[in-house]
């Protein structure tokens, strides 16, 4: 009971635009280091995709996240999205900093950006409003994302960092929040998405 409570608030908060509201104010306080600020605003053109605006945001580290470590997401939308403007625009009003179609949650440590989540929100949150036929529109393939991360990765190489891959098993427990997932679907969600990080790093890699 408690977790659905929590759900449908949740969901009321990220889709009126109040979420992204809170952590926007909250990122500005949090620690980045500036060649990742910088980054914000860099259009980044990636193959089978299009060309992609960047945006970095701090964010708090999840619950077991490593000590000494900055957290933040690259949130990324298209420049040209073949949908209609508005409509995008309010999905990607709905992503963790109003202004993701994906968003890739990383953290850094000495110089080492790791990814450990990626998740295409415009196209989830349309298809949790019914909106199929454009929730379908905007998914991307496995291939897809993989080629964001190898963009993401050059571009971050390029101004002095190095990337890893957090590894799968990590990269959900560093991503789900289990109180936003039923208890009955909750092993079923973890196992999908491991198996989905564990395809998605060996396209990465295969690149």
């Amino acid at each position: 009971m408690r977790r659905a409570v929590y759900r449908r608030g949740y969901y009321l908060a990220m889709y009126s635009g109040v979420r992204a509201l809170w952590n926007r104010a909250h990122s500005r306080a949090r620690p980045l280091p500036p060649p990742l600020r910088a980054l914000c605003g860099v259009r980044l053109p990636c193959a089978g995709v299009g060309e992609l605006a960047l945006r970095v945001h701090a964010r708090r580290g999840p619950m077991g996240a490593a000590v000494g470590s900055d957290h933040g997401f690259f949130s990324l939308r298209l420049v040209v999205p073949g949908v209609g403007a508005w409509t995008y625009r309010f999905l990607c009003a709905t992503s963790h900093f109003g202004c993701g179609h994906v968003e890739v949650a990383f953290y850094e440590i000495e110089g080492v950006v790791t990814f450990y989540g990626v998740r295409n929100l415009a196209s989830g949150n349309a298809h949790r409003l019914g909106w199929r036929q454009l929730a379908k529109r905007l998914q991307l393939t496995l291939g897809q994302e993989a080629c964001i991360l190898g963009a993401l990765s050059r571009l971050l190489r390029e101004n002095g960092f190095a990337v890893a891959h957090a590894a799968p098993r990590d990269c959900v427990d560093l991503s789900v929040d289990d109180r936003l997932v039923p208890v009955d679907a909750a092993l079923r969600v973890r196992r999908s998405l491991q198996r989905k990080y564990q395809r998605l790093q060996t396209a990465v890699h295969g690149m």
